[in-house]
């Protein structure tokens, strides 16, 4: 599976491999001040997504959710980039 929704490849701002353990992370940044990091092990089908919040200089986590299929990840990076800044929840 690849971190990279081929919907959302327009809002990849970082794309790194994470030593020689098979981890990859890719970030997807929106203009509302949200960043997805989708972590993905290369040898599972799922990924995992952290949701950071980029305000005022600052940046805080509000959410980690794991085990996403393909299919969820794109769904919610739909709702990432819908978010306006008042929503706290994914």
């Amino acid at each position: 599976m690849k971190t990279i929704a081929n919907e959302y490849k327009e809002y990849i701002t970082e794309r790194i491999r994470l030593g020689d353990n098979g981890i990859k992370l890719t970030a997807y940044s929106f203009k509302n001040g949200y960043q997805a990091r989708v972590i993905e092990k290369l040898d599972s089908n799922f990924v995992s997504l952290v949701l950071v919040k980029f305000e005022d200089g600052k940046s805080s986590l509000k959410d980690l959710l794991f085990q996403l299929t393909p299919e969820q990840l794109v769904e919610k990076l739909e709702e990432i980039k819908q978010m306006t800044f008042e929503e706290e929840r994914v």
